[in-house]
């Protein structure tokens, strides 16, 4: 990982953390290998992209030991309780919002929590093929995977004033990183128009 990170469209370290959701991994290796992930991303000064599944104290107490020397980072796909969310906005990480928050089984809590993420903060993510908006809002010709159908499908999900505050933010992110899909944010604006 140090080696591949010197090259130059490396831009940060990750998809890193803990999954204790199915744990393919022993919970003490997962530990272990979060922990020196965190430590070269420190190191080489960049920034960490995490995932963390049903194991935020663990990955609380790993991320927290690291969090002064690292420069930043952002909770991907993030799916947990107003806690995890607390404790992350207060490390100083960014919140990924996936199509999780679009499933009517287990994105209630999470669409309740999304007015306490504070716009410099959100990222909203496709994280394709996994967690799109549902199937249903593709009968319109558009795929799920379109950035169209995920727009309908947060749109549906949020509300449209959500929705605004969700493209101004990722219209934010487009104009800084200059790395993000413009049509998206297009898109996502013209849904809630």
């Amino acid at each position: 990982i140090r080696e591949l990170a010197q090259e130059p469209e490396i831009v940060a370290i990750g998809e890193c953390g803990l999954d204790f959701n199915r744990d393919f991994s022993p919970r003490p290796a997962q530990e272990s290998a979060f922990s020196a992930q965190l430590e070269i991303a420190s190191d080489l000064r960049m920034p960490v992209f995490l995932h963390e599944r049903d194991a935020s104290e663990r990955f609380d107490g790993i991320l927290t030991s690291h969090r002064a020397h690292l420069v930043g980072g952002v909770v991907h796909c993030f799916t947990g309780n107003e806690w995890a969310l607390e404790r992350w906005l207060s490390l100083d990480m960014h919140i990924g919002i996936t199509g999780w928050v679009c499933d009517e089984r287990r994105g209630l809590e999470l669409r309740e929590l999304i007015p306490r993420i504070p716009l410099t903060r959100l990222l909203i993510e496709t994280d394709a093929p996994w967690l799109m908006g549902p199937s249903r809002f593709a009968t319109d010709g558009f795929v799920v995977g379109s950035t169209y159908a995920y727009s309908r499908a947060l749109a549906a999900a949020l509300g449209p004033r959500a929705l605004v505050r969700c493209a101004s933010q990722f219209e934010f992110a487009c104009s800084v990183r200059g790395c993000c899909d413009h049509g998206a944010a297009v898109s996502l604006a013209t849904v809630t128009a």
